[in-house]
């Protein structure tokens, strides 16, 4: 069963852990999102005021993305805490930050992404949601990570991080389903890295990725 999310359901959205300096950088900012779903995505920026250079690292799971400095991380399969690490270098020093990442087994899931084009010579994202528990979803929260043809990333009003509602989703326990989003107004767009990070059961229950 295919239902198109009206562009009204979106928001922009970038939940996890921000800090900024390098000891001796203090003007470099690291953005990224604390928590993953198994199997799943998290997405890293760092930006500096500054030149220099930086050297992306992991622990545990693998860079599936990089654009100029904002990584995608793609969690392993195992819940458990793992970590990419990040050298900033310049000239005189070299620095580096750890950034853990908690990845957990979120029982609402994306497992498969398609782009279809919307008639207009933009695109949707078809998108396969599992849910793994004994009670029906009614609404779920999405982000997407879009790039285009050339592997550049691609903002919306500025954000990098683009989310939908999916209202009504008569998501039924234990099975899964196809559910179409808009992506109007996000020109170029080529791939998509998508995460459930919210969902609501029949029961009004609201399970979170980020406070797991």
């Amino acid at each position: 069963m295919r239902r198109l999310i009206p562009l009204l359901s979106m928001v922009l959205l970038f939940v996890g852990c921000v800090h900024g300096g390098f000891g001796s950088y203090p003007n470099v900012r690291v953005e990224y999102d604390r928590v993953a779903n198994v199997n799943s995505y998290a997405d890293i920026a760092i930006s500096a005021d500054q030149e220099v250079e930086i050297r992306f690292s992991t622990y545990g799971g693998r860079i599936v993305h990089r654009h100029n400095d904002r990584v995608i991380w793609q969690a392993p399969n195992e819940p458990g805490s793992y970590y990419v690490d990040a050298l900033v270098s310049s000239r005189s020093r070299s620095e580096y930050d750890r950034m853990p990442i908690k990845v957990v087994e979120f029982p609402v899931s994306v497992v498969e992404v398609e782009l279809l084009d919307d008639g207009t010579g933009g695109k949707n994202a078809r998108i396969q949601v599992l849910n793994l528990e004994r009670k029906r979803v009614t609404d779920f929260r999405v982000k997407l990570l879009l790039t285009n043809g050339s592997g550049e990333r691609l903002a919306y009003l500025d954000d990098y991080h683009v989310t939908r509602e999916v209202r009504e989703a008569d998501l039924a326990p234990r099975s899964q389903q196809s559910y179409v989003v808009s992506l109007q107004g996000i020109p170029g767009v080529a791939n998509a890295y998508a995460w459930v990070y919210e969902a609501t059961f029949e029961d009004g229950t609201v399970l979170n990725l980020y406070e797991q």
